[in-house]
């Protein structure tokens, strides 16, 4: 029986269209992940937390060294334990700090992560976009690696400014205790870090070119398994093998010498931190035995010595960060700066219909020799045309292509003048190949309403009913845990649940066998307000339709009157 309709319908989902102008008008890609949509307050307030993390950090080595020299030396007791209590606020408080610090550094990068990939998502799935440059495995590299590496900016920001923190303290600490260690230092940091920026240029360059294989090399493979079948059927999977293994070749070569120069740049930076830790250190003792200093201030200079050593490693290695980030933001804002249709219609900025409020008829005008197409409520058409002939009319119908010609029209009014929104809420179409969501059959129904129906028709009850969690039970990544049948199954019972009064299956049963698809034929025979179009070739499923266009024998029949 034709599935039926019932009152608590759930909206049709919008498109999502959001403002571009802040990512396309310049290269802001980067400050969007970070500060934008409320994340800079939250940013502001982990770097605040995390410089005062280092701080706390940086203070541990000059507390034990007066320590040492105001209680263990004199053996104050007293002033033993207000050292110890010093330590232990210390320790609470660089503790705190680096905890949440860290979970809201963590937050915004989410966020930031988040927003720019459903910016990307959003431009791809604007029907105005063009894309012309971008295939599936490129865009597909940028939704995921690229906003990821772009939305890093904030720890880079609240790192390198922690970093910074931790050195003011060192060399402030230093310089009260001689201002000739603390000179050293500084001047030590300021030659450290021009040593280490001519280091880092070439790690910028091959991190930048490993970037752009990767992508190419992913990209590639995603195109490759996308059109698997058409190059087994144009005999060209040695040619697309061969291409891939260059590229690949080519990604290897450069995250070998990303590998190269990062093992190089992590030796000089060991090197020159122990030959700067060294140089104070000999410095420090020197002067203790000099009695310039005192043991405890000995104790403070090495203890800063060894502290800073990260602080200054990870300063010398941000600009190649940030070149890592800059282009990667580079490479979303090219797609997002991508030309759209002009011809395209405008995508919906709501979910109210601008077209017809009922629907009474739909008609699609025919060209050449094919015949018009009429459906009416309550009606099941059927239509046996050829594969490009089927793709023309299903993406016409769902609104993905140009229709100047003014071929579709509902009750009477072009469907291009109605605008996207109104022909959505009419039309659903299910290709057989549509996405299967990764969660439950239920949830792939999205289901609002009574469901006996549609899964009683499609056979998805009985299967159902075996799996342990029932409509709960698992799908797996892009449907991987059903079998083509069941595939099928769900895609139907989804289609047959949508709201819109006229249904459009491509091929719907190719996956299953004669019995099943004789039974599905048999629960859409009936009556309904849904007008059902089925495009397919088979005598089951056409046998069961009030009327068949017949295009590639260029006739036209009627059956079951």
């Amino acid at each position: 029986m034709a599935p039926t309709k019932t009152s608590n319908r759930r909206p049709v989902d919008r498109d999502l269209s959001p403002d571009f102008s802040a990512i396309t008008l310049g290269k802001h890609a980067l400050r969007h992940g970070a500060f934008a949509e409320g994340r800079g307050l939250q940013l502001g307030a982990s770097t605040a937390l995390l410089m005062i993390h280092q701080v706390c950090e940086a203070l541990v080595p000059v507390l034990i060294g007066v320590g040492i020299d105001k209680a263990i030396g004199p053996s104050d007791l007293g002033a033993l334990f207000w050292i110890l209590g010093g330590l232990a606020g210390l320790f609470l408080m660089l503790t705190y700090s680096w905890r949440h610090g860290y979970r809201l550094t963590n937050r915004v990068y989410g966020f930031g992560d988040h927003s720019l990939r459903q910016m990307v998502i959003a431009k791809v799935l604007d029907p105005r976009a063009t894309g012309k440059q971008f295939g599936a495995g490129r865009t597909l590299n940028i939704a995921t690696s690229d906003t990821a590496i772009t939305a890093g900016l904030s720890w880079v920001v609240s790192q390198m400014s922690a970093s910074l923190a931790a050195l003011v303290t060192a060399a402030t600490s230093l310089l009260l205790i001689s201002w000739q260690l603390g000179l050293l230092v500084l001047v030590a940091t300021a030659v450290f870090l021009v040593l280490m920026h001519f280091i880092t240029a070439p790690l910028e360059r091959r991190t930048h070119l490993q970037q752009e294989r990767a992508a190419e090399a992913t990209g590639l493979a995603t195109d490759l398994v996308t059109g698997l079948r058409v190059l087994q059927g144009l005999g060209a999977t040695r040619t697309a093998t061969e291409r891939y293994k260059e590229t690949s070749r080519a990604s290897l070569q450069a995250a070998l010498g990303t590998a190269k120069s990062e093992a190089l740049f992590s030796t000089v930076t060991l090197g020159l931190s122990a030959m700067f830790l060294a140089a104070i250190t000999w410095v420090a003792a020197s002067m203790t035995l000099a009695g310039e200093i005192s043991i405890g201030q000995l104790v403070t200079v090495v203890g800063l010595a060894q502290f800073i050593q990260e602080p200054l490693s990870s300063l010398a290695y941000y600009p190649a960060a940030l070149a890592q980030k800059r282009a990667a933001a580079k490479r979303i804002v090219a797609l997002l700066n991508t030309e759209v249709d002009a011809d395209a219609p405008e995508p919906a900025t709501d979910s109210t219909p601008t077209g017809p409020a009922a629907f009474h008829e739909l008609l699609v005008r025919g060209e050449g020799s094919h015949p018009d197409i009429r459906l009416l409520p309550g009606s099941i058409t059927g239509l046996r045309t050829d594969a490009r002939s089927s793709r023309e009319l299903t993406l016409l119908l769902a609104g993905r292509a140009d229709d100047s010609s003014q071929r579709v029209q509902i009750n009477g009014v072009p469907a291009a003048a109605c605008g996207l929104a109104a022909l959505r809420s009419m039309v659903f179409v299910s290709d057989h190949d549509a996405a299967i969501f990764t969660g439950s059959i239920r949830e792939n129904l999205h289901a609002q309403a009574p469901l006996d129906t549609v899964l009683g028709a499609t056979g998805l009850a009985e299967i159902s009913a075996k799996l342990p969690l029932g409509l709960d039970a698992r799908v797996g990544e892009q449907g991987s845990a059903l079998s083509g049948g069941q595939r099928q199954r769900l895609l139907l019972a989804r289609a047959l649940h949508q709201p819109q009064p006229v249904i459009v299956l491509v091929d719907p049963t190719t996956a299953l066998d004669s019995v099943s698809e004789a039974r599905i034929a048999a629960a859409l025979n009936g009556p309904g307000s849904v007008a059902l179009l089925i495009i397919s070739d088979s005598p089951l499923l056409l046998g069961a339709c009030d009327t068949v266009i017949d295009t590639v024998s260029l006739h036209t029949a009627g059956v079951n009157p």
